[in-house]
């Protein structure tokens, strides 16, 4: 008899034996059935409620970072002044609804490279915009382009080539009279790849050789200018 209730208390002691109310280590009670205890109203891997189902979810008043709330829609959103977003957005690459397109644009510069007057930073031209690539009429430097001149590397009817050269514009590749060294080219520098009218031979080009890539006064197509084709990408 003795031995058959030590037996019986032996059995009770072992550890395999759980309650229901034994909720420790791996022991799971009727409500709760699977690995990573889980109440009714969290069922998924990390745990949420039922009022934050996702991590990622921004509200409305959240607008920072890639989120975005109805009155924020793009980053890329420009305004009509350039660079500049909206009044509360002037930083970086933001644009407005009004203005979809490539590099900034506003409403009336719509192709290329065109730059308004009100657009004189960055990639942006307006006539205080002297330096770089920026074109003005006070601009006679490098690739510098007129008013006349809105679209990337075109140019306005009075300027065909890219290269056209006035009389103001003496340095770099400019040409004009007082400009006789270097890759300028005037009427007295008759060597090497330079022309003038008493160098009729090889690639050079006399006044009755109105061909090749030179030309004399008469002929004002080509990359180089004469006295009376004062416009060029300068202006």
């Amino acid at each position: 008899m003795i031995s058959i209730l030590v037996y019986v208390k032996s059995m009770k002691s072992k550890g395999t034996n759980r309650s229901l109310q034994e909720p420790t280590g791996t022991i799971r009670n009727l409500q709760e059935p699977s690995g990573t205890n889980r109440n009714h109203q969290e069922p998924t891997g990390t745990i949420r409620n039922q009022q934050e189902p996702k991590i990622t979810n921004r509200s409305l008043q959240e607008p920072t970072g890639t989120y975005r709330n109805q009155q924020e829609p793009t980053r890329t959103n420009k305004s009509l002044r350039g660079t500049n977003g909206n009044h509360q957005e002037p930083t970086g690459t933001y644009k407005n609804p009004q203005e979809p397109t490539g590099s900034y644009r506003n409403l009336q510069e719509p192709s290329g490279t065109n730059m308004s007057v009100k657009e004189s930073t960055g990639t942006n031209r307006s006539l205080q915009e002297l330096t770089g690539t920026n074109r003005n009429r006070q601009e006679p430097t490098g690739t510098n382009r007129s008013l006349q001149e809105p679209t990337g590397t075109k140019r306005n009817q009075q300027e065909p080539t890219e290269t056209n050269r006035n009389l103001q514009e003496p340095t770099g590749t400019h040409r004009n009279q007082q400009e006789p060294t270097g890759t300028n080219r005037n009427l007295q520098e008759p060597s090497g790849i330079y022309r003038n009218p008493q160098e009729p031979t090889g690639t050079h080009r006399n006044p009755q050789e109105p061909t090749g890539a030179y030309r004399n006064q008469q002929e004002p197509t080509g990359t180089i200018r004469n006295l009376q084709e004062p416009t060029g990408a300068n202006r």
